[in-house]
Order: structure tokens, then sequence, then C-alpha cells
């Protein structure tokens, strides 16, 4: 080969590689970037991924092929959050077959997509929909709790299947009256919850309440048990 042909030969691999190297850091994130480029690279990947997530189209998730500084995948959390806002604003637990059961817990979605359906008039045939028996056992005590939250009355807890459901659905109502009570409300009867750890909770509450000092206040509510009575008390 003459020395012609060598220089050729050179320059054509010289402009491959810068070529190459070219494409690389348009298309990768870390190849021939500064750290404010990567930075900035990933804030416009993120931007696409949440547009996508908004505009609800969970094919176009697929297209994703990006991981986060620490390694999360997007594609996943794409479909995640599609399924999951999808099942919610439908109150649709089907849609929740398209969770990954890892980042999201497919249980949990069906669950609280569940909920959403029975609080805005769905009835308990919702929990045929859920993929386990257990939870669809979950899914109709939720039904009968809710229902007697929706109506106003702990009569509704009456067609739950058993004394135990139905006790059970009753203790939640009161909890909730408990939890909404105002000032002009008829005073909460601690004795008429059945479980005998919320009628102690009840009476550490009426009490806590009465106390005008916000410390010795957050003090006797830290001592209520159930968490979301705790989180009302304080």
């Amino acid at each position: 080969m003459n020395s012609n042909r060598k220089l050729i030969l050179i320059v054509s691999i010289i402009a491959v590689l810068v070529i190459g190297g070219f494409f690389l850091y348009r298309s990768k994130p870390g190849i021939f970037m500064t750290r404010e480029r990567e930075a900035a690279w990933r804030v416009e990947q993120e931007t696409l991924i949440s547009g996508i997530i908004r505009g609800g189209n969970i094919a176009a998730c697929d297209g994703i092929n990006y991981k986060s500084a620490n390694g999360a995948d997007y594609r996943t959390i794409c479909r995640n959050n599609i399924a999951l806002n999808t099942a919610l604003d439908k109150g649709a637990p089907e849609n929740c077959a398209q969770v990954d059961d890892k980042m999201i817990s497919r249980r949990d979605c069906e669950l609280e997509a569940a909920t959403k359906s029975f609080e805005a008039g769905g009835d308990e045939s919702v929990c045929k929909k859920l993929s386990t028996t257990p939870t669809q056992e979950d899914c109709s005590r939720g039904y009968w709790i809710t229902k007697g939250i929706r109506d106003n009355s702990a009569k509704s807890c009456d067609g739950a299947p058993n004394e135990s459901e139905q006790n059970s659905c009753r203790d939640q109502f009161l909890l909730s009256e408990l939890i909404n009570v105002s000032s002009t409300s008829p005073k909460i009867s601690c004795g008429a919850f059945v479980n005998s750890n919320f009628r102690q909770d009840c009476d550490k509450f009426q009490r806590a309440m009465t106390l005008q000092n916000s410390v010795a206040r957050k003090s006797a509510c830290g001592l209520i048990a159930d968490i979301g009575l705790r989180l009302a008390c304080q």
C-alpha cells in the first residue's frame, strides 16, 4: 500500500470515529458529554416522558429506552403511572393488570380503584374484577364501609355478609364520624364501638380534643393507636 492510500485510509478511519462519536453523543448520556450537558439531557428525557404520562397512551411508553441516574427504568415508571391513573380516574381495577406489581402493588392498585368506584356510587360487583380471592374479600369489606360512610348511616352495614364484618363496618363508620366531628356535632359515645381498642382510642381522642395547650394535646394524641385517628387528633 503506497503512502497516499495509507493517508486516505487513516483519514477515513478518523472520520468514522468522529462521526460515530457524534451520534453516540447525541443518543446516550455520559459519552463525550460534560456533566452539565448530561444533566440537561436527562431533564429533556424526563420532560418528554412526563408528557407521555399526561397523554395517557400506555403504548407510547414502550418506545422509552431510558434509565435515570440511579438506575430507575422509565419505561416501567411510565406504564405504571398511566395504568394507575387510568384505574383511579375510571374506578376500573381491571386496568391494574398493567402495573408491574413491584414498583406498584397490583393488589393496592385494585383496592384503591375499587374504592374510587364505590365513592362514585358503584356497587359490590366491581370486586369480582379483582385478581385474587383474598383481594376480592378485602374489596367486599371495603365496599360496606364505604357505603356506610357514603350513605351517612351505620344501617348500611347491615348488608355485610356476616356479623364480624357488620361490626367492623360499624366501627369504621363511627371512626369516620369521630374524625369528622365538629363543634355542632352530637358527641359520639365511645361505648358504641365493638372493638375495645377503638373504644380506648375514642376516649383518648375526645379527651385530647378538650386540651387547649397545643403541646399537651400533641402529647395526648400520640397515645392513640389508630393512625388515622391519631393524625386527625393532631
